[in-house]
């Protein structure tokens, strides 16, 4: 038998130690929470990041129990049954290996990946599980797909135009005359697709948190006139839009009109063409004015939105959440889309309900010199 103090025997102990050192450092390093246990159902190790993701206390893991730790995280899942249906499978069948998402009723998700822990010899030792958290992904994902749902919706109509206009023109039985109106009209269903499909992309980015965007400076009176020419754009011409200043046609001073706001145009476009869209079709036949109210408080501008037409009770609260909407066939994502394209600007979008009226005001620091 080798000598503790052999140099060979020391050289292999030195090894085993580094080697362990190691992968006990690479395995405190990993993104994922990993947890090793044995045959018998023993905690044979975990990481640090499995302590997090799980929020479990260092008494349960001192347990070494997994039945214990097992019983302790069932809490905190949307599908508890599911959850251990699995890993009583997986126990039953060991040379099995899974992967699959697991969803938390604090509406995280992560990644489940479990492998068989085998020796050199292929002889079963235990069971590896691997939990990434995958929640800020998933988010990205179902942000691109309901875009992209949404895009393929609102191309249909300017496609349709364009294909509908170009078969005329096509077909050579159209007058000169006619053939530069179906042209105009081609020409301007192609701007439309290209400037929602940008209105869009930059959103998914703003709803991800990437808040990049190029602004420009704009003053107060030129984004008055811009509400004018989407108001004019979008009317069915029995609306009547009347833009107020302090609630006044000319009360607000013209130092301040020329004051200007950092904004990103295209979103901008959109959010308003969000509000003057619903205020149209909400505003009933009798009152349709509709009153954009501009004033000025505390370094900040603010753009008031008014229309007659109550949004029903029941949704008030969450009105600007995600697929919230009182139309039939509303996608829910166009004020809750404002309400991101206001913060991104480091504003707010607020909703006040009136008697018999609706109000939506947009709120936006001005630029400082």
């Amino acid at each position: 038998m080798a000598e503790k103090n052999d140099p060979k025997t020391g050289k292999v102990i030195d090894k085993i130690l580094l080697e362990n050192k190691f992968l006990k450092m690479q395995m405190e390093s990993s993104l994922d929470g990993i947890l090793v246990v044995s045959p018998e159902g023993e905690h044979l190790l975990s990481n640090n990041r499995f302590k997090i993701i799980w929020k479990i206390s260092p008494d349960i893991l001192d347990t070494k129990d997994d039945q214990k730790i097992l019983q302790y995280v069932l809490g905190q899942l949307k599908n508890p049954e599911e959850f251990i249906d699995k890993v009583t499978y997986l126990y039953q069948h060991p040379v099995e290996s899974s992967q699959d998402e697991i969803k938390f009723l604090d509406g995280r998700c992560l990644d489940r990946y479990s492998v068989p822990l085998t020796d050199f010899s292929g002889q079963y030792c235990g069971r590896v599980w691997y939990f990434r958290d995958i929640t800020e992904s998933k988010k990205i994902e179902e942000s691109l797909n309901n875009y992209v749902n949404i895009i393929n919706h609102d191309l249909c109509s300017p496609i349709s135009n364009i294909i509908g206009c170009s078969s005329m023109v096509i077909s050579d039985v159209l007058s000169k005359e006619e053939t530069s109106k179906f042209m105009e009209i081609i020409n301007n269903s192609a701007k439309k697709m290209l400037k929602m499909i940008e209105t869009y992309l930059v959103l998914a980015k703003v709803e991800v948190g990437n808040n990049e965007i190029i602004k420009k400076a704009k003053t107060i009176i030129d984004v008055a006139n811009e509400i004018r020419e989407i108001f004019i754009e979008v009317s069915n011409k029995r609306n009547k839009l009347v833009i107020l200043f302090n609630n006044s046609e000319n009360n607000l001073a013209s130092d301040v009109l020329q004051k200007s706001i950092y904004i990103n145009e295209t979103l901008i476009s959109a959010m308003f063409l969000n509000l003057l869209n619903n205020a149209i079709e909400a505003s009933d036949k009798i009152n349709n004015e509709i009153t954009v109210n501009v004033y000025e408080k505390e370094a900040c501008v603010f753009f008031e939105f008014t229309n007659s037409g109550e949004v029903p009770e029941s949704i008030r609260g969450n009105l600007m959440n995600k697929f919230v909407s009182s139309k039939k066939r509303g996608t829910g994502l166009g004020l809750y889309s404002a309400k991101l394209i206001a913060r991104a600007h480091d504003g707010d979008l607020s909703y006040q309900p009136l008697t018999g009226y609706s109000r939506f005001t947009f709120e936006i620091p001005y630029l400082h010199s």
